[in-house]
């Protein structure tokens, strides 16, 4: 195998500097999926693993701290991309009056996404095109997840495939994901087929996969010729031994067993941070798996909260499997001195 020597998603290619903030903004869902980490990870939010899908008692007051420190801390970056995940963002009573509160408080948002299982009716998504009807600023997205457990008849595809045409026709960019194993193998390629002769090239494949082993539980080579998988999925760039570079699809990279990167300088904090449904800021999707580096968190929820600087932290982990984790920059030592330290030297100052 080749040795790497740098990876990441491809836009720090062109934008080194720009800082992701993935907020799971809830661990409530109306779905049950067997292989969501929700259900097979320990309960790290609560005691009670029976509490695992209660909301996080989210309020205006929580969401407007959360915005002021993210204000607080980043006013000075150029750009920021913003996701809002969970579970399932769409179960939180206040969302369209946080997506409001996001795209009017913070100045330097460039990229404004919602990751969704898309199982609100049509007049929700009404809302949503209201709320950024207006909007000349800010990339907003949907990315939609087609889960097959609960989109198993051709009625309820054709129910999903008409909202992501509805958005579409709105301005509104959507992307969808089927998650795809080798029990639905089939019923995956064809729904998603159908979904791409309506709108081409829209749908793609998430290889569903084990978080005990990071091992797809259907192997890359059985789907890499489908026409699915188009070369504006490879959102991943490789840079080998070599100075050879590629970019690959997240689902290549867990079938070749590309996501081992122990040893090399992992950039989470600097140009990715995570804010749990706590409100507690963290480094990585997995941050506990990773190193008792961040022990003090703050809160964003709470009133006037400074991030210490954060430095490059040695990868530890045996593999990455989140795709948020995957796509944050990391760097062997050399390539990191030669190409990457000057763009990170100013960003973050030390408040404490």
């Amino acid at each position: 195998m080749k040795k790497i020597i740098a990876i990441g998603h491809k836009f720090y290619l062109e934008n080194p500097s720009l800082l992701r903030i993935n907020w799971i903004s809830t661990m409530s869902c109306n779905y049950r999926c067997p292989y969501c980490y929700i259900n097979i990870t320990p309960d790290k939010y609560n005691n009670n693993s029976s509490l695992k899908y209660k909301d996080s008692n989210l309020t205006i007051n929580k969401v407007n701290n959360l915005i002021n420190n993210i204000i607080l801390n980043y006013h000075d970056k150029k750009e920021l991309d913003m996701t809002i995940s969970g579970g399932e963002p769409t179960e939180i009573t206040i969302l369209f009056d946080i997506v409001t509160m996001l795209i009017n408080k913070i100045k330097n948002l460039k990229n404004l996404r919602i990751h969704t299982n898309f199982s609100k009716d049509i007049n929700y998504w009404k809302k949503i095109v209201d709320i950024f009807k207006n909007n000349k600023t800010i990339n907003f997205s949907i990315e939609a997840s087609l889960h097959l457990d609960y989109i198993n008849t051709k009625e309820k595809l054709y129910d999903y495939l008409n909202k992501l045409l509805f958005l579409r026709s709105n301005n509104i960019l959507v992307d969808s994901w089927t998650m795809i194993n080798k029990i639905n193998k089939n019923k995956a390629i064809e729904y998603s087929k159908i979904i791409n002769e309506k709108i081409p090239n829209l749908t793609k494949f998430r290889l569903v996969h084990d978080l005990n082993t990071g091992k797809p539980f259907l192997n890359y080579s059985e789907i890499e010729n489908i026409e699915l998988e188009k070369e504006k999925n490879k959102n991943t760039f490789i840079i080998y031994e070599n100075n050879e570079l590629e970019f690959k699809t997240q689902n290549e990279i867990l079938s070749n067993s590309e996501n081992t990167y122990k040893g090399m300088l992992c950039l989470r904090g600097i140009n990715q941070i995570k804010i749990e449904n706590s409100g507690l800021v963290s480094y990585s999707e997995y941050d506990s798996l990773c190193d008792n580096y961040y022990k003090e968190r703050v809160n964003f929820f709470e009133e006037n909260c400074f991030l210490k600087k954060c430095q490059p932290t040695i990868c530890k982990r045996k593999f990455c499997v989140q795709p948020g984790d995957m796509h944050i920059l990391k760097a062997d030592l050399d390539y990191y001195k030669k190409f990457i330290a000057n763009n990170y030297r100013h960003i973050y100052v030390n408040k404490n």
